[in-house]
């Protein structure tokens, strides 16, 4: 019997740091690194953690204030057009070509109650009516999933 392959906090930011730091440029004055950053927020994240915790629950980080900065100097466009390069990144080491694989796909429509304007407005889509909104943020999640993998 194959042995269950656990996602933990250190094998989710090993896999996902890299791409961040190699295709969304950002700088940072003072002792705080991008890796820094990267890390304290795949690390919040992976812990279901909001940036308001991060003072609470982690030792000699920076405030929610100074993270909230910083990703604020993210520029959402780039980081859309890099979007295919970060997702493929860290597949292209895993993936072989001469095996087969099982792939999961979950496709999900988030209520969304606001109002669509130029901001959103190509990422919001109008759908059936559910939790009392037709309004709906719609996204696809693809998972690999590599059975022989340790």
């Amino acid at each position: 019997m194959l042995s269950r392959l656990e996602l933990t906090h250190d094998r989710c930011i090993k896999t996902v740091l890299p791409p961040l730091l190699d295709n969304i440029p950002i700088s940072i004055n003072g002792s705080l690194t991008p890796k820094d950053l990267f890390t304290i927020i795949l690390g919040t994240s992976t812990a279901k953690l909001s940036i308001h915790s991060i003072g609470k629950q982690y030792h000699n980080t920076p405030c929610k204030t100074s993270m909230r900065y910083h990703l604020h100097k993210i520029d959402f466009d780039q980081l859309i057009e890099n979007n295919a390069k970060i997702l493929l990144q860290s597949s292209h080491k895993t993936l072989d070509s001469s095996k087969k694989y099982d792939l999961a796909i979950d496709y999900t429509n988030d209520p969304y109650y606001g109002e669509a304007n130029s901001v959103n407005e190509n990422y919001v889509i109008r759908g059936q009516a559910k939790k009392s909104t037709n309004s709906f943020y719609s996204y696809i999640s693809l998972c690999i999933i590599n059975k022989y993998s340790t």
